[in-house]
């Protein structure tokens, strides 16, 4: 009996166009999927609905988050998907698997106002001057790690009489738009002191002089954390997510907020579980003046 996926399958269903990281993070759940099939004599090519379920039991019992469960459900259930639309399979057995309820509220790592405003007095005495011009920029625009590290110098533009930041969305139907942002003060002052006469190339850049990695962002924020004194482990997600929380706190319309960090849906918002209030627009303008005047 076969308790291995046949690897044409994989690297088929895999080269869908996927991001990087999501095929790095769907390759390890199939992994753990193939080797849990092994460890019960499961042969995967012909597992069933109530085996994919003891699985998710079982990770269930090891303590592992209903978040990530969801998603290694969601890469397994896809690989049979595919492979059944594709005549690898006679049937779906991922079809009707029940699913892990996600929980209704965020229980990841944003700042509060307090964190956010030691954390940008430091940034601006940070030796290096990436550290505030990556800081400010998530914190003031909500946009991605990736959206961020895909920037380009020229990206900058003046819209009239309004800095702004030309952004590569993230791709949606395998497709990518551009989409331009308001670049608000303080992120525009760091960007500016970060660049110096440079007017070309990638906007951040690593420390070898090539476009600035994903994981280098994240370092560079935690470092800031630990030289402010926030005891979190602040990474850029965590910064999407304070932009959301406390844009709210500072009353922006959910609206605003949506389409400054290119969300769909305002149920994405209520996941963050933060108040909502609602006057001003233009989110990033409005939080940084609260966070000034605050």
């Amino acid at each position: 009996m076969s308790t291995q996926l046949p690897e044409r399958l994989i690297s088929d269903w895999l080269a869908g166009g996927y991001r990087p990281r999501t095929v790095k993070r769907y390759a390890a759940s199939i992994t753990a999927w193939q080797s849990w099939c092994q460890a019960n004599d499961i042969d995967p090519m012909s597992a069933t609905r109530p085996d994919l379920e003891r699985y998710a039991t079982q990770l269930e019992q090891v303590g592992q988050p209903a978040t990530t469960r969801y998603a290694s459900l969601c890469a397994i259930r896809g690989l049979y998907r595919f492979a059944h639309e594709e005549g690898w399979t006679p049937s779906d057995p991922g079809a009707h698997v029940r699913m892990p309820a996600r929980p209704r509220e965020s229980n990841g790592v944003w700042l509060t106002a307090d964190e956010a405003r030691r954390m940008g007095e430091t940034a601006d005495r940070h030796p290096d001057p990436r550290a505030g011009a990556v800081y400010w920029t998530l914190l003031l625009t909500g946009i991605r790690n990736m959206e961020l590290v895909n920037t380009n110098v020229t990206d900058i533009e003046d819209y009239g009489e309004t800095r702004t930041l030309r952004v590569t969305r993230k791709t949606v139907a395998h497709e990518t738009y551009t989409q331009r942002i308001q670049l608000p003060y303080h992120a525009d002052m760091a960007i500016r002191r970060m660049l110096g006469t440079r007017d070309d190339g990638p906007l951040f850049l690593g420390n070898t002089g090539s476009r600035i990695s994903q994981d280098s962002v994240n370092r560079l924020l935690r470092d800031l954390a630990g030289r402010a004194g926030v005891g979190k482990q602040v990474t850029a997600h965590a910064m999407r997510r304070t932009f959301a929380t406390l844009a709210l706190d500072a009353g922006v319309p959910p609206r605003d907020i949506m389409a400054s960090g290119n969300w769909t849906a305002e149920q994405m918002l209520r996941f963050y579980d933060r108040e909502r209030a609602a006057v001003d627009r233009h989110a990033g303008i409005s939080l940084a003046a609260w966070l000034d005047n605050a």
